[in-house]
């Protein structure tokens, strides 16, 4: 149990290492990097999936509030593909 929750932890602080990463990217020459936003709205909404699994045994509400997030999310993930798209 305290295994697995530490490998979440791990997955997001590498995760979120990478989301900073892409961000400053993205908004440094913000017209050519637009595509990145896609994949930035991703491994949120992982990050967000993974504290979600990760709170549910103990902390319900917790966990009830983080995939209500990774649902908010994915709706940022369909918009920002949509608007690559069209």
């Amino acid at each position: 149990m305290k295994n697995r929750k530490l490998t979440i932890d791990m997955i997001n602080l590498i995760m979120g290492l990478g989301i900073i990463a892409l961000a400053v990217t993205a908004f440094a020459s913000m017209p050519l990097n637009r595509n990145l936003f896609p994949v930035i709205f991703m491994m949120g909404t992982v990050m967000l999936s993974l504290n979600a699994a990760k709170f549910f045994q103990k902390h319900r509400l917790t966990a009830i509030i983080f995939a209500l997030l990774s649902l908010v999310s994915v709706a940022l993930l369909i918009t920002s593909l949509l608007q690559i798209a069209f």
